[in-house]
C-alpha cells in the first residue's frame, strides 16, 4: 500500500508516518519544508511535480481550507483521510467574531471537500481532532509550560471550569490510519478528542505536574484579565485577543463515541509523557498576567 502525507511539517506527520510505515507502507511525505522530526520516509517539495499512484491514501494535513483545490490532483487515490478541527463545532457559537469567522471558514471548507470529493467518487474520511499536544513542540499544552516558564505564574479567568479534551498527536495519527479500514467510516465526519475530559483549570494543574513545574496558578476575574491584557498585552495580541479569557470558562468538548463505534478509536488519557513536555527555560521577569498561547487552549489546536 502506498500512502502520500500532505502537510509533513504538521505535528502529526511524525506519528502518522511512523505507524505507516510500520504496516509495510510505502510513505511520501509532501510538504513545503522538511518534517519536524526525521522519519523513514521521503520527502517531496509541495510546490513540485507529486503525484498519487492509483489507491494510494492520501492523508492530509494541510489547512482544510486548501484541500478542496486539490482533489481534481487527487482523484485517483483509494482513500482520503483530511484533519478539520473541532473549532468548526466548538466555535459556531462563540461570542468572539473571529472565532465565528473561523467556525464558518472551517465547514464551509469541510463542504467544498465534500462536494468536490462526490464528484471524483473519492472515498473520504474527515477528523475534527480538538487541541492536539505532542512532543513537546506543540501550540497548546506545551505552550502552557512554556508560559509558567516564562512568567512563574499561569493566570485563570475565574474557576476556569470550561471543560478541555486534548488528544496526542500519536491518537490523532492512530485515528487517520483505521479510519480507511471501516467502511462505517467512509464519507463521513468525526469529531475526535482524548480520551480524558476536564475542567481547563485542571489540565493546567496536571500538565505543570507532569514537567515539574512550580508555577502558580493566579485567579482572577475575567474582566480584570481583560484590562490586564489591554495594559500589558501588546507582544501577544497579533495572535491573541481577550476572548481567550472567556474560553476558559466555555466547554470545548466533543463526543468520540461516533468515532469509537466506527473505526474503533480508543484514546488515552491525559498523562503526559517526559518527550510531551518542553524543556525548562529561564523565566523572564515581565507582567505575569500577560497571557501566553497556551491560555487559549483552543478547541481545535
Amino acid at each position: 500500500m502506498q500512502a502520500i502525507i500532505l502537510g509533513a511539517r504538521n505535528l502529526v506527520a511524525g506519528p502518522l508516518a511512523r505507524r505507516l510505515v510500520a504496516e509495510g507502507c510505502a510513505v511520501t511525505l509532501c510538504g513545503r519544508r522538511r518534517p519536524l522530526e526525521a522519519v523513514d520516509a521521503p520527502w517531496q517539495d509541495f510546490e513540485g511535480d507529486w503525484v498519487v499512484p492509483p489507491g494510494a491514501r492520501v492523508f492530509s494535513l494541510l489547512p482544510i481550507w486548501l484541500l478542496p483545490p486539490l482533489i481534481p490532483r487527487l482523484k485517483d487515490a483509494g482513500w482520503l483521510v483530511a484533519l478539520s478541527s473541532a473549532s468548526a463545532v466548538c466555535y459556531a457559537d462563540s461570542p468572539d467574531p473571529e472565532e465565528q469567522t473561523l467556525s464558518a471558514r472551517l465547514r464551509h471548507a469541510e463542504l467544498q471537500l465534500i462536494g468536490a470529493a462526490a464528484r471524483e467518487k473519492l472515498p473520504f474520511t474527515i477528523l475534527r481532532p480538538t487541541m492536539i499536544y505532542g512532543g513537546g513542540v506543540d501550540a497548546n499544552l506545551s505552550a502552557i509550560v512554556r508560559f509558567a516558564d516564562r512568567f512563574g505564574v499561569f493566570p485563570l479567568a475565574g474557576p476556569a471550569a470550561g471543560l478541555r479534551q486534548p488528544i496526542h498527536a500519536d491518537d490523532v495519527a492512530a485515528a487517520a490510519v483505521a479510519a480507511p479500514r471501516f467502511a462505517a467510516a467512509r464519507d463521513r465526519i468525526f469529531d475526535i478528542g482524548g480520551g480524558e475530559i476536564l475542567a481547563f483549570r485542571r489540565l493546567v494543574e496536571r500538565v505543570l505536574d507532569a514537567g515539574g513545574r512550580q508555577a502558580r496558578l493566579a485567579s482572577m476575574p475575567t474582566f480584570l484579565l481583560k484590562a490586564l491584557f489591554v495594559l500589558f498585552g501588546r507582544p501577544f495580541r497579533e495572535r491573541y485577543s481577550t476572548a481567550l479569557f472567556e474560553r476558559m470558562n466555555r466547554d470545548q468538548a466533543v463526543n468520540i463515541e461516533p468515532a469509537r463505534k466506527a473505526f474503533g478509536f480508543a484514546p488515552r488519557a491525559l498523562l503526559p509523557a517526559p518527550e510531551d513536555i518542553p524543556p525548562r527555560q529561564v523565566r523572564r521577569i515581565i507582567p505575569a498576567a500577560v497571557p501566553g498561547r497556551g491560555a487559549s487552549a483552543r478547541c481545535g489546536g
